[in-house]
């Protein structure tokens, strides 16, 4: 997969993100699915990984994972070795940061199971926060038991709000305390060299997916300690011109206000934030999930998820609701 990667600095000169540019016009293989009657389900090499539908009044959405065990060609990151780690010792801060955004990059160009497609894509250090707006949603303001993303419910009622969910949702079980990986993972989190997990905003469901790192945030629930995410997106730009009437105007007043008798003039900083925030036309971005249409989802995504009926697990009055887009406050 060709791709170019550019560091994305703000005003300030401080990293913000990298922008990945995927040029191949290619399919992915981890890919959403979308049809009729709100349902859609995302999909690995064929298989599906979850089944998702938007309630009818929009207050909500069911999720329901599949049994997903991947094997290694399946997976959409690469394992992490200790030398990726070693590689990582001597970085701090933005750097650190910049350095797992390209190993994420690199992996998913690499994956037989990589969600990317052509266009401008973002991966973005989210720290110990995960957030798609100006408002952030802390990860422990999540009951405890959820807060990394394991939820036991089959399906899952996924309850937005009034702005949303953000919830993180794990795309695998829970990883058993005494797997191997997970107490390496326990020694990389005492140690403070423990790797963000990767997440992807899916639109359709409000909430974070988590692609990568479900044996490290059970190794941080066993700590008892805070990950940090590092966001995938989507994205496209809404470009616009400066409205040259309205900034000629603002720089006259600007020169005038400079020149007043007995107001103080602005400093520099002032003057230069006042001058980009005018004349700055940098693109709007807006975070998107393209998704593969099918006139024969809908009836597939029935079948598939009704033969989860009678498994064990199953919340067989919550996989009704679902099924039949009921809301749950109007269970009887």
């Amino acid at each position: 997969m060709e791709q170019h990667w550019r560091d994305v600095r703000n005003r300030k000169d401080e990293w913000g993100y990298l922008e990945v540019n995927v040029v191949d016009d290619m399919k992915p293989t981890l890919r959403l699915h979308s049809g009729g009657a709100n349902r859609f389900k995302l999909v690995n090499q064929a298989n599906p990984v979850f089944w998702g539908n938007i309630a009818h009044d929009y207050q909500g959405a069911w999720f329901l994972r599949n049994d997903n065990e991947w094997e290694l060609d399946q997976m959409p990151v690469r394992p992490i070795t200790s030398q990726d780690i070693e590689n990582s010792l001597a970085l701090v801060g933005d750097d650190l940061s910049a350095y797992w955004c390209r190993f994420f990059a690199q992996s998913l160009a690499d994956s037989k199971a990589s969600p990317l497609y052509q266009g401008k894509w973002q991966l973005t250090s989210k720290g110990g926060q995960v957030e798609q707006h100006d408002y952030a949603l802390p990860v422990d303001s999540v009951k405890p038991e959820n807060r990394f993303g394991f939820y036991h419910e089959r399906p899952l009622w996924v309850d937005w709000g009034m702005s949303g969910s953000y919830i993180l949702l794990s795309l695998k079980s829970v990883p058993d305390e005494e797997n191997g990986r997970v107490k390496w993972w326990r020694k990389q989190v005492r140690q403070g060299t423990c790797p963000p997990a990767l997440i992807w905003h899916i639109q359709s469901l409000s909430a974070y997916i988590v692609l990568d790192g479900h044996c490290r945030l059970r190794a941080f629930e066993l700590e008892n300690k805070m990950p940090e995410f590092v966001e995938l997106s989507s994205v496209i730009e809404h470009k616009f011109e400066v409205n040259e009437p309205r900034a000629e105007a603002v720089y006259k007043n600007l020169e005038e206000r400079q020149q007043h008798r007995w107001k103080n003039p602005l400093n520099v900083d002032e003057i230069n934030n006042l001058l980009i925030h005018i004349f700055d036309n940098t693109p709007l971005k807006q975070s998107i999930n393209k998704a593969k249409a099918s006139k024969l989802l809908a009836s597939e995504w029935l079948k598939e998820v009704q033969s989860f009926s009678g498994l064990p697990g199953t919340d067989e009055p919550e996989l009704r609701d679902m099924i039949g887009n009921k809301h749950p406050e109007q269970k009887a």
